[in-house]
């Protein structure tokens, strides 16, 4: 018997007097493989459709974004390595809070870069291996 009551997703949810049958644990796992099948899409586009940037340090909602010789405000622009390109995680405002992750093409080193209240950090490099 499914349950009357529901997780968020939709799931059963049985009280201890509930009598569950094979179908209510088949709908729930479709429930489970469609939302997953969702989840592994919408991650795949997302990260297939980054987009080359001119600069770094442009407010994002949390964006991945792709950088090159010609992108401003990278650790490659601030003599740090090598790597003129690479990609990077961007969230926040400059003028405000913001985080970037930049992990350069070729390099053992990935970057962060934050601005606190609109006071920059600079960029802090970890070395990977």
């Amino acid at each position: 018997m499914s349950s009357t009551n529901k997780t968020s997703l939709g799931l059963n949810m049985w009280e201890a007097s509930d009598k569950p049958v094979r179908q209510d644990f088949v709908n729930d796992n479709v429930i489970i493989d469609e939302k997953m099948t969702k989840l592994n899409s919408d991650l795949s586009n997302n990260i297939g459709n980054g987009r080359y940037s001119s600069d770094l340090m442009d407010d994002a909602p949390g964006t991945l974004l792709y950088w090159n010789g010609n992108t401003h405000n990278t650790p490659f622009k601030a003599g740090l390595t090598l790597s003129s390109e690479g990609m990077a995680l961007v969230k926040g405002s400059f003028s405000g809070w913001q985080t970037v992750f930049a992990i350069p093409i070729g390099d053992t080193r990935i970057f962060l870069h934050s601005t606190n209240a609109g006071e920059p950090t600079g960029w802090k490099s970890i070395q990977l291996s």
